[in-house]
């Protein structure tokens, strides 16, 4: 007895590829950082497109603030039609805005708030605004849009020049951001794809209940689920 020996069978330790919440928290994972990765892509070829690598901050600024302003124009100048200038203020018609503007009306100046004492991007509206009258004319109207680039109120024009601020900032570091993203979403995918088919306590690799069905039924059920999918997109794209 006393030279006997006693096996004593070491606990199984679980292995990563074994484990299930290790595979499902890396699948997660993968998932949000391809579609961060995927944005931050997105995000290099607006910055490519809207030329932010040639071009300086005030100018990217007046670009972009200045998506707004022939709609916002075209709002002061049909106001002016209807209603006359005579005690008219935009923020009638915008509410608080950095906008202000000279409105010129058959050629000659018809209304005017403009402001220059701050620092501002002049935008030149010239020939876009024809409105008919009662009587059967027309009247042309032309516009000087000034937006305060200091932007003291918080605006759209406002959240417009803060984006631009923001993928001006991050120009180059999108480049170091987007490589990171896919380094990891290629390192998860190789751990999913090691770890496929290894469950704990169970040697080798064993399939799950999808490896039961046969591979032209899950096609068929793949293909349809995708056509429905695509066929649903459309339609609610279409309809409006």
């Amino acid at each position: 007895m006393d030279n006997e020996q006693i096996a004593v069978s070491s606990p199984h330790r679980t292995r990563l590829s074994e484990s299930l919440a290790a595979k499902t928290s890396a699948f997660i994972l993968l998932v949000l950082l391809a579609a961060m990765a995927a944005l931050s892509v997105m995000g290099i070829c607006l910055l490519l497109a809207d030329d932010y690598y040639n071009s300086s901050l005030d100018d990217i600024k007046k670009e972009y603030v200045g998506t707004f302003v022939y709609e916002d124009a075209q709002r002061i100048c049909n106001a002016l039609n209807r209603n006359g200038a005579a005690g008219y203020s935009p923020e009638d018609t915008l509410g608080e805005t950095n906008l202000s503007c000279r409105v010129y009306k058959d050629g000659r100046v018809y209304y005017d708030n403009s402001s220059t004492k701050s620092p501002f991007f002049l935008y030149e509206l010239e020939g876009c605004f024809i409105f008919g009258n009662t009587d059967g004319s027309c009247s042309e109207y032309d516009a000087d849009v000034y937006i305060n680039s200091v932007f003291p109120i918080s605006d759209k024009y406002a959240a417009a020049a803060k984006a631009a601020d923001l993928l001006y900032t991050l120009r180059y570091w999108i480049y170091v951001l987007a490589l990171v993203l896919i380094a990891a979403c290629a390192a998860l995918f190789v751990f999913l794809m090691a770890s496929a088919g290894h469950r704990r306590g169970q040697p080798g690799i064993s399939g799950s209940f999808l490896t039961k069905i046969p591979f032209e039924l899950l096609a068929a059920a793949t293909g349809f689920a995708v056509f429905t999918l695509i066929a649903a997109v459309t339609e609610n794209t279409y309809s409006y």
